[in-house]
């Protein structure tokens, strides 16, 4: 079994800024004036004890975690703030069940209870219920989503099959950023972040309520230099949004918003442009519920064989009608239409749009105290392949006070992506030292592939006892037409010497999937929580003759521990994830070969300090990110991954 290149270890000075920066802090702490006792417990005591948070990513209409018909854990913007996180997919690796990566400085991956792989989409992400995959592959580039840490108001991460409800793509799960809206916000922020490796964070805030006016404007930038390689920059961002929104009653408001981003990505071998924006329209009269929205992209990629561009447009419908026939039913209907526009120099001439048609229908019956039933079904209809029905039950028994057993099965789907039935390229590949001949590469589409399915089954616990919240799940799954890469190799010939080297998707390979999770929060005090989880899962599947990538660690181990008090707030959260295994990316070798990366810690520690009386508004705080830890490799470098090391920030923000 081939190893991973043995990783970096961590430079001695990393280790002595980190001292010296915790000292500074902890200095600046001590100087400052004294909290007052008598400030409200409110503002001091942590969110845990908080009553039962609504969700509304795991069905139509909001409903307690507990009661909902799927597994949700949320992540608070308190849970980002004090994890020291400097990007999205960071701010889940605390997530049980989540599998959050960084292939390198710029760019993350985050899966669900498996099935990863480094271009994953098999996960839908959304901002505020709108997607933000990207039209060519239907995955996400998180650091281009137009929304940066300060403004989000919380993330809600279903877990299992969520096409009952989205449609292609949520078929291991989807994660839901929700935005503050301006009402919350009552104010503005400031805020920058500098780092080691020449990084650096900004975001500027502004949003309030003025009488039926709710409005909020957000901007943000994020630079930084490669963990690889500190004298090259590994890309830049730069992000902005605006929402306003006005309650013409108590049963009608409409809201419009609008944002984009701009960035530049660079590894050792490819640059990349990009740029990405929306607008969108909500309107909500009484149980009516109409949403519409224009995503559009432009992508230039280069490298040392090829550039490349991809130009998309996605315009799309949503109605909803919620009824209630009676006061132990609620049944929300509704349709969507979306149209996919894409041009690329990788798709065949004359590739067409895409018009993508979907009815959805939900329903919850309580038919007695303790008792609540969810059925739901959708169909869709993909230009390519038939009508696909993804069927969804749920049945949760609240047993005791705060206390809740949950089974559900559903299904759910993968459409094929544009790539996969329009893709159509030739190059060549000069030789080599370890290829001393040339090699033409001819992508080949196939437009008689069939959607992914994946068939699901899920028993749950939830409980919250005084200080205690436990949450459990045991989960099978079924993933079936997978749609992976066959390799054709011809003879080589010609001169100077070429060898032709064909891949075409196709269907093909079954995965079956069994695990679980255990998670719990203890409120040590109104000023301390500890939390824990744990994360197993077992796939099996016979698809070693197929250019894929399955690399899912079989146990992951989360803790953490977080206080805040007279202004003082520290924490320091631990993830370790299982040795995984990927496949090398060699389409000449005859063999599968799977390389190992070792199983790695990842460690966030933030101490900060918010200051009181006329500086009141005003927070110091210093992250430190894997401290006296080796470089770690989470994803293969010829899976384009690069080894991460340790990060020494420090953080200045400004509430007003």
């Amino acid at each position: 079994m081939q190893q991973a290149e043995k990783p970096k270890t961590a430079c001695p000075g990393e280790v002595a800024a980190v001292n010296r920066a915790a000292w500074l802090l902890g200095a600046i702490w001590a100087l400052g004036p004294v909290a007052s006792s008598a400030q409200s417990p409110s503002t001091e005591t942590i969110g845990f004890l908080a009553e039962e948070a609504r969700v509304v990513t795991a069905s139509l209409s909001p409903e307690r975690a507990s009661r909902a018909p799927a597994t949700v854990y949320v992540v608070t913007a308190e849970d980002i703030r004090a994890s020291g996180a400097q990007t999205l997919w960071d701010a889940l690796r605390m997530v049980p069940g989540v599998d959050a990566m960084t292939v390198d400085t710029m760019q993350g991956a985050v899966i669900i209870r498996g099935l990863n792989r480094a271009g994953n989409n098999r996960v839908l992400v959304l901002l505020d219920g709108r997607t933000v995959l990207d039209n060519f592959y239907d995955t996400v580039n998180w650091e281009a989503i137009p929304v940066t840490l300060e403004e989000i108001d919380r993330i809600e991460i279903m877990e299992g099959p969520g096409s009952v409800l989205y449609g292609s793509n949520a078929v291991s799960g989807v994660i839901n950023i929700i935005t503050k809206a301006g009402a919350q916000l009552k104010g503005g922020l400031v805020s920058y972040t500098g780092a080691e490796r020449n990084t650096h964070l900004a975001a500027a805030l502004y949003g309030d309520r003025r009488g039926k006016l709710d409005y909020r404007l957000g901007t943000g930038l994020h630079s930084a230099d490669s963990f690889a390689d500190a004298g090259r920059l590994a890309g830049k961002t730069g992000k902005f949004n605006a929402a306003l929104g006005y309650d013409f009653s108590k049963e009608s408001r409409l809201d419009v918003s609008g944002g984009g981003s701009n960035g530049t990505r660079q590894t050792a071998s490819s640059f990349q442009d990009s740029s990405f924006g929306f607008a969108r329209l909500d309107y909500r009269f009484r149980d009516t519920r109409l949403r519409t929205f224009w995503n559009t992209q432009l992508v230039e990629s280069r490298s040392g064989v090829t550039t490349a561009y991809e130009r998309g447009n996605t315009y799309d419908l949503n109605i909803q009608q919620g009824l209630a026939p009676h006061a132990d039913h609620r049944l929300t209907a509704g349709a969507s239409l979306r149209r996919n526009e894409n041009s690329s120099d990788l798709l065949s001439p004359g590739t067409p749009g895409e018009n993508l048609l979907g009815f959805f229908l939900e329903e919850q019956w309580r038919p007695r105290e303790g008792w609540t039933f969810w059925v739901g079904a959708r169909v869709d209809k993909h230009p390519l392949t038939d009508w696909l029905l993804s069927p969804r039950g749920s049945m949760v028994w609240e047993f005791r006070e705060r206390q809740s057993l949950r089974f559900s099965v559903g299904k759910a789907f993968r459409n094929p992506t544009i790539l996969e039935s329009y893709l159509e390229t030739d190059l060549t590949v000069p030789p080599s030292p370890g290829y001393p001949f040339s090699i033409r590469l001819i992508s080949s589409n196939n437009r008689d592939l069939s959607p992914e399915q994946m068939l699901f089954f899920e028993l749950a616990y939830a409980a919250r006892l005084d200080r205690l919240k436990v949450q459990a799940e045991a989960f099978h799954y079924r993933l079936s037409d997978q749609i992976v890469g066959a390799v054709s190799i011809g003879s080589l010939g010609g001169a100077p010497p070429t060898l032709p080297v064909t891949l075409r998707p196709m269907n093909g390979g079954e995965t079956r999937a069994y695990g679980g999770e255990l998670a719990a929060e203890f409120a040590a005090g109104p000023w301390a929580k500890l939390f824990a989880n744990y994360s197993i899962q077992e796939l099996k599947d016979d698809r070693a003759s197929l250019l894929n990538d399955r690399s899912s660690p079989e146990n992951k181990i989360n803790a953490g521990a977080r206080f805040r008090r007279a202004g003082l707030s520290a924490s320091c959260q631990a993830d370790w994830v299982d040795r995984t295994f990927w496949r090398q990316n060699d389409v000449l070798s005859s063999t599968v070969v799977m390389a190992k990366t070792p199983a790695y810690w990842t460690i966030n520690a933030r101490l900060g300090y918010s200051f009181p009386g006329r500086w009141e508004g005003l927070e110091a705080a210093v992250s430190v990110l894997n401290p006296f830890l080796p470089a770690r490799v989470e994803i293969l470098r010829e899976q384009g991954g690069e080894a991460i090391g340790s990060r020494l920030s420090a953080t200045l923000s400004y509430r007003f």
